[in-house]
């Protein structure tokens, strides 16, 4: 049922599978991390109620794939897991948010518009991702990426922090125009 055509189909096969805790099931729900969001988000919730231990190895397999589907999966997965572990991960996956508009034709990073530079959905996830930890983990995020010798792991960061005052600036715009 998970790869029904219809989502919604989908998102109550990730769900009962979440209910029923079968680790026979966990890779199936990494798959369908890669699923339209509704899909995706049933699943990120199903793996929360495993058991960590179990869960995150394919996580963090997921995190590294090349497919960008499967990476913001990944790190919705991340927000629904309650281990240690995810941090590590989540700062792993900082530098694969992209600090350039392919469109840019070429222009240095420092010379584009922040607001071009944080316009990718993984960026959003991140970031999203990041607000759902709980105070200690993200404190821990904040300190092992601050600290990191690979400066995009400091840009992925950056641009995952910097993301949700764009869009709070932006209403705030909106509504002084009105």
């Amino acid at each position: 049922l998970l790869t029904d055509d219809d989502k919604r189909v989908q998102a109550a096969a990730a769900v009962a599978l979440g209910q029923l805790k079968e680790p026979k099931s966990i890779k199936h729900l990494v798959a369908a991390l890669n699923e339209g969001d509704e899909t995706a988000d049933a699943a990120a919730k199903a793996l929360g109620q495993f058991d960590p231990a179990q869960v995150m190895p394919l996580v963090r397999l997921a995190a590294h794939d090349e497919d960008v589907g499967v990476q913001r999966g990944a790190i919705k997965a991340l927000r629904e897991v309650k281990s240690p572990e995810v941090v590590g991960v989540f700062v792993e996956m900082l530098p694969k948010i992209r600090l350039v508009d392919t469109e840019s034709g070429g222009v240095p990073e420092h010379e584009l518009p922040w607001g071009l530079m944080t316009a990718d959905y993984l960026t959003e996830e991140m970031a999203r991702t990041l607000v759902a930890f709980d105070l200690e983990s993200r404190n821990n995020v904040l300190s092992q990426a601050a600290q990191d010798a690979n400066w995009r792991v400091r840009a992925g960061l950056m641009k995952a922090l910097a993301k949700p005052l764009f869009r709070i600036k932006a209403s705030e715009n909106q509504e002084a125009s009105a």
